[in-house]
């Protein structure tokens, strides 16, 4: 009445094209998607609107795996990884081979700051992380 209604809360859904603008709705900075199928996958970075920001490269995965975000924020290099590798270990060893290859491949500033987030789908130390659960290392792991 006395204004603007707050718009609805997000619904839960998974990354897609079609959410895309119901999310735009909500978020105003930029935001960088990789989408997966409509069950599964998907990753995204989202950017505040009052950030000095300039995108340089943005490498996205088709299977909504990956996206890196080649950027200067607030005028310093910065490469932003956002992954989300698959559940199984053999399948884990290849998207980290894969996600490797890829940063090779990439000819970003040797001077820029990493920032990797994500969901790996597997611990780093078994014994601070497996509490209470069988305590084993993935091969994926060392990858």
């Amino acid at each position: 009445m006395y204004g603007k209604l707050p718009p609805p809360p997000l619904p839960l859904a998974y990354s897609s094209c079609e959410i895309v603008n119901q999310w735009k709705f909500q978020w105003r900075g930029k935001m960088l998607f990789a989408h997966g199928t409509n069950h599964s996958r998907g990753v995204l970075i989202l950017f505040s609107d009052e950030l000095q920001l300039e995108i340089k490269n943005v490498v996205e995965d088709k299977e909504g795996r990956y996206i890196f975000v080649e950027a200067l924020i607030q005028d310093s290099p910065f490469l932003l990884v956002n992954l989300y590798a698959p559940t199984k270990s053999h399948e884990q060893c290849f998207f980290f081979d894969r996600v490797t290859s890829v940063l090779e491949d990439m000819r970003f500033d040797p001077n820029c700051q990493f920032i990797i987030g994500g969901d790996f789908n597997t611990h780093l130390d078994s014994n601070l992380n497996n509490l209470g659960g069988r305590i084993e290392s993935k091969p994926s792991v060392k990858k």
